[in-house]
C-alpha cells in the first residue's frame, strides 16, 4: 500500500536527509512518487513523476538540496490499485481555494466513492484518492471556510469520516498554513505515525539508509516540529501512533487541534 510523509516545522526547514530515506520506500511502491512544499508559506511547489522513487534522478536531485526549505513538506510514494501509472494519477495533488494552494495525498482503498457528490472541483486522473480531495476540497468551499477554528476542525474532521466509510483512508493535506493528517478508522490498515523534534535533539538512525545523523549539527535550539510518516523512518526517536479516525491538525511545528 503507498507510504505518506509530511512535516511540519516553526520555521523554513530542509529535509533532505528524511526525503532520502522516504525515497527509498519508492522499492516496494514503485508507480510513482511526489513531493510539496510551500518555499513563500504561500504557493506550493509540487514535483511528481510516475516512476519509482528510488530508481529515479529528479528525485535523487532533490535530496542535495540543501536551500529547499518550508515550513511543510508533504511525500507520497505509490502503488497503484487498478489504475493507469501516469502522471495526472500520481499524488501529491493540488488545487487552489481562496487564493491558497492545498496540496493532498492519500493512501488507502476507496470503494463506491463515486456516490460522494462533487461540486466544483473534478478529478483530472482516475483515483479514488484524487475525487475525495475534490469531494473535500468543494466541501470546504461550499461552507466557506476561510480561516479555521476548533469547530471548523469538528466539522472537517466529521467530513473525513464520511470519506472514510468507503474504504482505507490515511490522508495528509495542507492550505500552506495548517498540516492536516487523518488516520483512517479501518482495521488492519497502516498507520499514521508521529515523532516531535525540538531541542535538545537525539541523534537519530535511518532505518532505510542506515545513516546516523546528528539533528544538533543541523538545526538551532529554536527549531521544533513533527515528521509525519506511514512507517517508522528513524531508530532513537519517540515515534507514536495516531489512533483510529483521529485528526491531528499541525500549524507551526505545534499540535493546534487533535
Amino acid at each position: 500500500m503507498c507510504e505518506l510523509f509530511g512535516a511540519s516545522f516553526n520555521k523554513q526547514a530542509g529535509i533532505q536527509f528524511a526525503f532520502t530515506n522516504f525515497r527509498e520506500r519508492g522499492r516496494t511502491n514503485p508507480d510513482g512518487w511526489g513531493l510539496a512544499w510551500y518555499p513563500d508559506d504561500k504557493s506550493s511547489q509540487i514535483i511528481k513523476e510516475a516512476k519509482p522513487a528510488a530508481e529515479s534522478p529528479m528525485s535523487k536531485f532533490l535530496t542535495t538540496q540543501n536551500t529547499l526549505k518550508s515550513k511543510i513538506f508533504i511525500s507520497h510514494v505509490r502503488i497503484a490499485t487498478g489504475t493507469p501509472h501516469v502522471h495526472s494519477n500520481t499524488h501529491p495533488f493540488g488545487r487552489i481555494y481562496n487564493r491558497r494552494d492545498f496540496v493532498f495525498a492519500h493512501n488507502g482503498s476507496l470503494s463506491g466513492f463515486e456516490n460522494l457528490e462533487l461540486s466544483g472541483y473534478y478529478p483530472l486522473g482516475d483515483t479514488d484518492s484524487e475525487y475525495a480531495f475534490c469531494f473535500l476540497l468543494g466541501f470546504i468551499r461550499e461552507a466557506q471556510i476561510k480561516t479555521w477554528s476548533l469547530n471548523r476542525f469538528e466539522t472537517l474532521k466529521r467530513k473525513l469520516q464520511k470519506i472514510n466509510e468507503h474504504g482505507k483512508f490515511n490522508c495528509i493535506f495542507s492550505d500552506g498554513e495548517y498540516l492536516f493528517c487523518y488516520h483512517t478508522n479501518s482495521e488492519r490498515a497502516p498507520t499514521l505515525r508521529y515523532v516531535r523534534r525540538e531541542f535538545p535533539f537525539n541523534n537519530i538512525r535511518y532505518k532505510d539508509s542506515d545513516q546516523e545523523i546528528l539533528l544538533e549539527d543541523l538545526k538551532d535550539e529554536s527549531h521544533k516540529g513533527y515528521i509525519i510518516s506511514t512507517k517508522v523512518l528513524s531508530e532513537g526517536e519517540d515515534w507514536r501512533d495516531f489512533e483510529a479516525g483521529q485528526l491531528i491538525v499541525f500549524k507551526k511545528g505545534e499540535i493546534v487541534f487533535s
